[in-house]
């Protein structure tokens, strides 16, 4: 069982726009890399590998190391990318506004992406239809503390 998280955006709902994202190392960020980098629109951490790997590799030429230590190098920054890729997934969405639901324990993505709407629907039945709370306080945020809910 692993940790994810859930990303939701501001004012959608959540099923439509959640991101889950994993805790601890990506293996798919260390084996792609750069191509990982753009997918997941990191754009500066793509042009970081690219330099770090352009870097170590002419400056491990210069002083006449092998390509089995230019190759060790390439496999160590992906390896240190791998380690923080999800983070960075996670500060971006933290830039764009979107809440963070976590940490969930799950078995899959979509396990937890399921367990973060079960956790949060009692905020959308509290609702009701004019999106005011059972106490009649004001607007009740939705299942993800926003007025969208889970679209109830």
């Amino acid at each position: 069982m692993r940790i994810y998280s859930v990303h939701v955006p501001p004012l959608v709902s959540p099923v439509d726009r959640a991101r889950v994202v994993a805790e601890g190392f990506s293996w798919a960020a260390f084996v792609l890399g750069v191509l990982w980098a753009l997918w997941h629109r990191q754009w500066a951490a793509a042009a970081a590998i690219l330099v770090a790997g352009m870097v170590l590799a002419g400056g491990l030429g210069a002083v006449g190391a092998g390509e089995a230590t230019v190759t060790i190098a390439a496999v160590a920054v992906n390896a240190i990318y791998g380690v923080v890729a999800n983070d960075l997934r996670r500060r971006r969405y933290d830039r764009l506004g979107w809440r963070e639901i976590g940490p969930i324990a799950a078995d899959d993505a979509d396990e937890a992406l399921y367990k973060a709407a079960i956790l949060h629907r009692d905020a959308a039945i509290r609702r009701d239809a004019r999106g005011y709370d059972q106490g009649g306080r004001g607007p009740a945020p939705g299942a993800f503390g926003h007025a969208g809910g889970l679209g109830v």
